[in-house]
């Protein structure tokens, strides 16, 4: 039996990231992650092939030249984008996999995949997504305030997802507990 796609999507800072480690390190979802390629640089902490496979542009285009891209955005001047091979591989094991991108490509998974199941993840309110984004040691104000004005847009797009999950702030078990019953429903 082939697997399903899930996409964690959402404005930055919504806690995308975290609720993903904790869905991926639960065993009974039979779910991995897609290791994301990207042009952007390496923050502290990430490792290379764990985190994401990071690239040059040119490696990149060429990786969209020769059609070996499952899927792909540009996000604030960088590439993003998952491999083929890395993504039917998953999916013919009988893994569900778990995508964790920007609200853009989530519209473009769609169009790709219309059987995907999107999961939008929201925080309860503008200042609170805010206060989450300046707690940032890695974006400067000017890459903060792009964020901010993205999320603005993102968060209208909400509707046009399957699902949609509050992360509260301080009740990020919560807003996992939702993402795993979808998961586990395989809706």
């Amino acid at each position: 039996m082939k697997g399903q796609i899930f996409i964690i999507t959402g404005p930055s800072g919504v806690g995308k990231t975290e609720i993903s480690k904790k869905i991926l390190a639960n065993q009974k979802l039979n779910t991995k992650k897609v290791i994301t390629c990207t042009t952007r640089p390496k923050r502290d902490g990430e490792i290379d092939g764990k985190d994401y496979f990071f690239l040059s542009r040119e490696e990149f285009e060429e990786n969209l030249k020769n059609n070996k891209m499952f899927e792909f955005a540009t996000v604030y001047g960088n590439y993003y984008g998952s491999r083929k091979e890395d993504v039917e591989r998953i999916l013919y094991e009988g893994t569900n996999v778990l995508f964790v991108i920007d609200v853009q490509g989530a519209v473009n998974m769609k169009i790709i995949d219309p059987d995907c199941r999107v999961i939008f993840i929201q925080a309860e309110s503008l200042e609170e997504l805010k206060v989450r984004l300046f707690s940032r040691k890695s974006d400067n104000e000017e890459v903060i305030g792009q964020r901010l004005s993205t999320a603005l847009k993102e968060m209208e797009s909400a509707k046009e997802f399957d699902f949609t999950v509050t992360n509260l702030h301080d009740k990020l078990g919560e807003a996992v507990r939702e993402v795993e019953k979808i998961i586990s429903a395989k809706v």
